[in-house]
C-alpha cells in the first residue's frame, strides 16, 4: 500500500482539475489510512 503522501499528491492533482474544495476532499482521501500509518486516531 502506498504511503499517505502519495494519496495526497494524487488528491491534489484531481482537485486541481475538479475544484471540489480542498479541506474535505483531502481529508476524505487520507482518512481511510490515517490510523494505519500514523499515531493519529480516526476519532
Amino acid at each position: 500500500m502506498p504511503d499517505w503522501s502519495i494519496y495526497l499528491a494524487i488528491a491534489k492533482r484531481i482537485n486541481d482539475k475538479l475544484n471540489l474544495g480542498k479541506d474535505l476532499f483531502y481529508y476524505g482521501n487520507l482518512l481511510p489510512d490515517v490510523d494505519k500509518s500514523t499515531l493519529i486516531s480516526r476519532d
